[in-house]
């Protein structure tokens, strides 16, 4: 049998890929290093901004793509949630928070779903915490309520806004907080329950907390929390 030559040169041995197989697999891997060197860029670059985060499991042990830290609280990381415990100090919040790799938006939406564990417990999420008492408290309690309180240094916290509806201490909430300028709100499931303007605080070098607390003014709040992110406002909302 004689091979009979194509046009256009020779068959290619059939152990060599084909030329468009090789182009793509190269693509491929120098977008997915390009990938990499950007999430590492965004995490060693001082003030590098950090606009919008989400991950299935926060906090420590369970979030291994960001610091976190904890204030009065243990912490425990299963498989499908974070759980939170207040401390031993009585009264005090029980924090874990995102320490974010560079600035954080003006004006942002966060959220995460919540279970209470405890009817005593109130939990949720603290926005703009630019110290251990300053920011923005959005909270669903066991006894029904929900509420926003703003923190400031050296002052009790303020109950800007609050109500109660009903509400299973065993039932899960999705809790979403928005700070937009001044104005500040929080949805439960997905519908608006309470907003309030205050004094209008757009800084950016702030950080984000999970809090647990107990209403009766123990240490025996508990709750757990998964689905957590934030991200920026579309323009067209935000406001300075």
């Amino acid at each position: 049998m004689v091979l009979v030559r194509r046009q256009g040169g020779w068959p290619p041995p059939t152990s060599m890929p084909p030329r468009w197989l090789a182009w793509a697999i190269r693509s491929i891997a120098l977008l997915a290093a390009i990938a990499l060197l950007a999430t590492a860029l965004l995490h060693i670059i001082p003030g590098a901004s950090m606009s919008r985060y989400f991950t299935l499991l926060p906090g420590p042990n369970c979030d291994t793509d960001a610091q976190w830290d904890v204030s009065n609280a243990i912490t425990t990381c299963s498989s499908n949630e974070l759980q939170v415990k207040q401390g031993s100090q009585a009264n005090s919040l029980a924090e874990v928070i995102l320490r974010p790799s560079g600035s954080l938006p003006a004006n942002l939406e966060t959220h995460v779903t919540v279970r209470l564990v405890s009817i005593v417990t109130c939990a949720g999420i603290v926005v703009r915490r630019y110290n251990p008492l300053g920011g923005y408290g959005f909270y669903i309690c066991g006894n029904g309520e929900w509420q926003i309180a703003q923190y400031h240094t050296g002052t009790k916290p303020a109950l800007l806004d609050h109500n109660v509806i009903a509400v299973d201490a065993a039932q899960e909430y999705v809790l979403s907080a928005t700070c937009n300028g001044s104005s500040v709100s929080l949805a439960l499931d997905g519908v608006s329950v309470g907003s309030k303007t205050d004094l209008p605080d757009t800084t950016t070098t702030y950080t984000i907390a999970l809090a647990v607390g107990s209403y009766n003014g123990g240490n025996d709040g508990a709750a757990a929390f998964k689905d957590f992110g934030f991200a920026p406002l579309p323009s067209s909302q935000s406001s300075s």
